[in-house]
């Protein structure tokens, strides 16, 4: 793994995540497709042509609103209430990269030397009530903690669902997640014919060899 020690949301964080395939976006990889004779799904595919977009521009899709700003105004104080109720120290990092630097992850935070922590602020009051009351992290963010520890080797990670409306009880959810290596196995699969994919379209189509992000390894 190739740790980076850049401030997540920063110009470099920006930069280096152009054309990387994310763990945040993982879960679009793993939708199924309509049709067994297709590799990918429709999504999968659409998240293929961001990537190459963003290679061949040199920018990336803006994306913002409400919800958005929402998690990231509330983000350090759902680290803080999670420190003090488990008693640890979260460590920010940057970004986590493989070491071929194709597949990326910026997680929320390490915790000691095998933990990992994933942070969700719903906008929607609902949606983090329903957490709450299922006792389970949405299976749809599954993707995204397998997918960190596929790419910095961790046997754990946390997953918080926050919501500062609540008082009291259930204003923090908290579940550990641990390494399901069948599960990591699967995606790397995918993940390996996703960006073998991207690549051939790159260079059938528009001439270009892409052989991940540039950059420098942080000691």
């Amino acid at each position: 793994m190739i740790l980076v020690n850049v401030e997540q949301g920063s110009e470099e964080w920006l930069r280096l995540r152009l054309g990387l395939v994310s763990a945040s976006r993982f879960k679009d990889i793993m939708t199924n497709p309509r049709s067994k004779t297709e590799l990918f799904s429709a999504t999968a595919k659409s998240y293929m042509l961001e990537l190459i977009a963003e290679i061949l521009t040199g920018e990336q899709k803006e994306i913002s609103g409400r919800p958005l700003d929402w998690g990231k105004d509330h983000e350090k104080s759902a680290q803080i209430e999670y420190a003090f109720e488990q008693g640890v120290t979260v460590n920010e990092i940057g970004i986590c990269l493989t070491d071929d630097k194709q597949i990326g992850a910026s997680p929320d935070g390490f915790i000691g030397d095998i933990g990992g922590l994933e942070i969700k602020c719903p906008y929607n009051s609902a949606n983090h009530i329903a957490t709450v009351v299922a006792n389970e992290m949405p299976k749809e963010h599954m993707a995204q903690i397998q997918g960190n520890m596929l790419v910095n080797g961790r046997q754990w990670w946390d997953f918080v669902s926050y919501d500062p409306r609540i008082d009291g009880k259930g204003r923090i959810f908290i579940t550990r997640i641990n390494r399901d290596d069948e599960y990591i196995e699967k995606l790397q699969i995918k993940l390996t014919a996703f960006i073998a994919e991207m690549k051939h379209i790159l260079k059938k189509s528009f001439g270009i060899e892409w052989n991940g992000v540039t950059v420098e390894e942080s000691k």
